[in-house]
């Protein structure tokens, strides 16, 4: 049990407790075709009602290849504690889940390719002189076909946003509040 706690960022963080009730090693190969399969690795967290599920799958190959897959899935993660490593823009606080499959692939001197989904849901950012969220929306969802990292290259299927709010000023002051920066900062 490990309670953590970021004291390098500026406003005071809530502590994040990590819990692991079981640490499992099986089946290690160092030696390319030992056991006739790959070496698999799995990590399962829980953050509040959130979960986060990552499987890995390495192969070791003839010649000192390696070949990596891993599939992420996230379910109901939440974004509160996110709002504070985004820098310099205000927010007071910011609610939401965060969910994603995706699956990732790795070849030495070959492909580096991601593919699936992620989405935000339930989002609401609260700023400082707004009452009401300056920017909400219900579902944003994106569909990416492959992200080639070697590349530098995405290729995305759909992007749905589905209940989208935005609060402006067009009277004066910052005319998007979502995304001013700090007044003390902008004075």
């Amino acid at each position: 049990h490990v309670r953590f706690r970021d004291f390098a960022i500026q406003e005071q963080s809530e502590p994040v407790d990590v819990r692991l009730p079981t640490i499992e090693v099986r089946d290690i190969a160092l030696a390319p075709g030992l056991y006739g399969g790959p070496a698999r690795t799995s990590i399962d967290v829980r953050v509040d009602e959130g979960r986060l599920r990552v499987s890995t799958h390495v192969w070791l190959r003839e010649g000192g290849g390696v070949g990596l897959a891993t599939t992420l899935r996230a379910r109901r993660m939440p974004l509160k504690r996110a709002r504070l490593y985004v820098p310099e823009v205000g927010w007071r606080e910011l609610e939401g889940e965060l969910g994603a499959s995706l699956v990732h692939h790795l070849e030495t001197k070959g492909r580096n390719l991601v593919r699936g989904t992620v989405s935000l849901d339930g989002v609401a950012v609260h700023v400082p002189e707004v009452e009401a969220p300056a920017l909400t929306w219900k579902h944003l969802g994106v569909a990416i076909a492959a992200l080639d990292l070697e590349a530098h290259r995405a290729q995305v299927d759909t992007v749905e946003l589905a209940g989208a709010t935005v609060v402006v000023r067009p009277e004066g002051g910052d005319l998007l509040p979502a995304i001013a920066r700090r007044a003390s900062e902008a004075a």
